[in-house]
């Protein structure tokens, strides 16, 4: 983090190369703001070939080591203050940071107030469908825009970890919008291994959390809509086994990232959970149905009503923990 900074009271389009210089990349003060039209036609910024510009372009593929090319930083600040706004948004809230508050270590601001006018609007009344409403719209715009085709490049490319965070934060929001999230199971088949892949092996805080956020939400579609294809990936992909064997890494008990395991737990038990209640789990094989059985009668085992264990891999006394391989 930098210390304290006042930018000046500047335009966002008569200003996009002034920029404050951070270790590992650049926050341009144009783009410091909640003004989703502007920060969705950064993200959307056409390159050489009249299409918006990818990261994954195999002529010249970015790197951390790659001298970055300055769109593809003012794409990386769009999707951040995006996905801060598309989080308040869905939480009903009206406060946020941009990625320079975050490095400047300022407070919240109010987005209406930074460029997020909608709410102001006569016909927004201040209320849970109000702002449902104005996040459906600003996902649809995004993919409208072509800027959820940009959002996949830098997810398969990502060049620094809290860009590909960012992302997946962002694809949450975006694929609980009716059809958008259809459409994506249909077009990217990629997408649902590189989930898996990052919750078998990424980090617990900036890829499992974030990745079992947006498979939840593609697993009520994938169930709802019956849809085989993505349905049988998934079983392919082992998902159930990776799921209960990161619920079992005791490096995940450590104070620090305890939080963030539990709320891996909670998402990815309840994406378990609803396969589970489908009928196709007739059809598992046998070691998938005894994992989470045997994971969901420990944890029972484990739970006192009176006072909840702090720590999932400590038994209460006198309570017997089956053990079992995974």
């Amino acid at each position: 983090m930098v210390g304290s900074f006042a930018p000046p009271n500047i335009s966002h389009k008569d200003s996009p190369t002034l920029r404050i210089k951070f270790n590992e990349w650049s926050s341009f003060l144009d783009l410091d703001h909640f003004n989703s039209s502007y920060l969705i036609e950064t993200l959307s910024t056409k390159g050489s070939n009249s299409l918006p510009f990818m990261w994954t372009d195999s002529k010249s593929p970015l790197t951390c080591k790659s001298d970055i090319p300055v769109t593809a930083l003012r794409q990386a600040e769009a999707i951040f203050n995006l996905s801060q706004l598309m989080f308040a948004l869905y939480h009903g809230s009206i406060s946020a940071c941009t990625f320079l508050d975050l490095q400047l270590n300022r407070p919240p601001r109010d987005i209406r107030k930074h460029g997020f006018a909608v709410l102001d609007s006569p016909a927004y009344i201040q209320s849970g469908a109000s702002f449902r409403q104005a996040l459906h719209t600003l996902c649809w715009q995004i993919a409208e825009s072509g800027g959820l085709a940009v959002v996949f490049s830098m997810m398969q490319n990502p060049v620094l970890p809290i860009i590909r965070q960012k992302c997946l934060d962002a694809l949450t929001n975006i694929l609980c919008v009716e059809n958008i999230e259809k459409i994506v199971l249909e077009r990217q088949p990629w997408f649902l291994e590189k989930l898996v892949s990052l919750i078998d092996d990424g980090d617990l805080q900036c890829d499992m959390v974030p990745a079992v956020s947006v498979l939840d939400r593609l697993v009520v579609v994938i169930l709802s809509e019956n849809m085989k294809v993505p349905y049988e990936q998934l079983i392919k992909l082992d998902f159930i086994s990776i799921c209960m064997r990161r619920l079992h890494t005791e490096a995940f008990t450590c104070p620090n990232i305890y939080l963030h395991f539990v709320k891996f737990r909670t998402i990815a038990m309840q994406a378990v959970a609803l396969m589970c209640a489908n009928v196709e789990s007739a059809k598992w094989q046998l070691k998938h149905q005894e994992q989470v059985f045997m994971y969901s009668y420990r944890s029972i085992l484990l739970w006192d009503t009176d006072k909840p264990p702090t720590d999932p891999y400590v038994a209460p006394v006198g309570k017997f923990l089956p053990e079992y391989e995974f």
